[in-house]
């Protein structure tokens, strides 16, 4: 059963902002998790953390490599070897994710 979202948003009160990372492929969002530091740095840092999961989420090959790619929408962004699995800083924060309807979590 789902957590209600009063109990998700009460769970947010006196926690750091985090905003939403999400990977896009063929206009389908998901997301990859949800970061308080934002930037090319936690960009790269969250791929490498999570970068297993997104790889199978997609089905990629092991072998994988991604690359920073100028500025996406609110920073940077990475694409994946294929170029068309892209991860990127939606521009939404946690609480608004909640509030407006969360992404597929990328397991």
């Amino acid at each position: 059963m789902e957590e209600p979202i009063t109990q998700k948003l009460a769970r947010l009160q006196n926690r750091t902002t985090c905003y939403e990372l999400v990977a896009e492929r063929d206009g389908k969002r998901y997301l990859v998790r949800y970061v308080s530091r934002i930037g090319r740095q936690g960009l790269i840092r969250n791929i490498c953390d999570r970068g297993q999961a997104i790889v199978n989420w997609f089905d990629l090959p092991d072998t994988t490599r991604f690359k920073i790619k100028g500025k996406g929408r609110l920073g940077h962004q990475a694409e994946f070897d294929r170029g068309d699995v892209k991860v990127y800083w939606s521009g939404r924060t946690e609480r608004e994710a909640i509030c407006n309807g969360e992404l597929e979590f990328i397991r």
